[in-house]
């Protein structure tokens, strides 16, 4: 008769039990098994990948559902199992990142000039009121722009302890610069201010110094 790990079962039972390396064999053959119980409830909540993936966590929508990892358009809590300390992350619905051991803003809204797109970097000029931030005219980064509303007139601000993501082609480990008119590169402009690094090809990790040098 079949062993399942070096123990011997009844033939009644071993009719249903193949070896251990045929555990989907097992499941199958089992319906009403404690095992099929938890992956129904898997299915259920649209759990998928376990800790596998690297980002493990759980994202919730406005159906209750929940998948590892999350992506962009869905809030999602996670644990960042890729670093040692295992920092647990907020990802906003604009797909921006947040370590949440630590303190951030959560897109706050400023009026801006039409024509600023997600990415730009963003200089405080008045009350509740944002500029270009342009190291060739001294104008250092207070932030950068992580979203467009109002017709184009309306910024999504955040300040700093982010992680950003965005279709780019970053180096990893860089040290990221304030360029002119909210750009930013590897290279300081005139006004040299590091607003952060990469770290990977599309994460840029935002961490502004509101030190600059001429």
């Amino acid at each position: 008769m079949p062993l399942w790990g070096g123990t011997t079962y009844p033939v009644a039972v071993d009719a249903y039990a193949p070896q251990v390396d045929l555990v989907d064999t097992v499941l199958a053959e089992n319906i009403n098994s404690t095992a099929n119980a938890i992956i129904a409830i898997e299915n259920k909540l649209g759990i998928t990948n376990g800790l596998t993936s690297g980002l493990g966590g759980l994202e919730f929508d406005s159906a209750g559902k929940a998948a590892n990892p999350g992506t962009p358009g869905s809030p999602t809590l996670w644990i960042d199992n890729t670093t040692p300390d295992y920092a647990i992350m907020y990802t906003d619905n604009l797909g921006v990142s947040y370590d949440l051991r630590g303190s951030v803003s959560y897109g706050l809204n400023y009026t801006c000039p039409m024509g600023m797109a997600v990415g730009d970097l963003v200089n405080i000029t008045g009350n509740d009121i944002v500029g270009y931030a342009d190291a060739a005219t001294s104008l250092m980064a207070h932030g950068m722009c992580i979203g467009i509303s109002g017709g184009g007139t309306t910024a999504a601000v955040v300040y700093s302890g982010c992680e950003i993501s965005g279709a780019w082609a970053l180096t990893a480990g860089s040290v990221y610069y304030t360029n002119n008119a909210g750009a930013w590169s590897t290279s300081p402009g005139v006004m040299t201010q590091e607003i952060g690094f990469a770290r990977n090809a599309t994460t840029l990790v935002f961490q502004p110094t509101l030190t600059s040098y001429p």
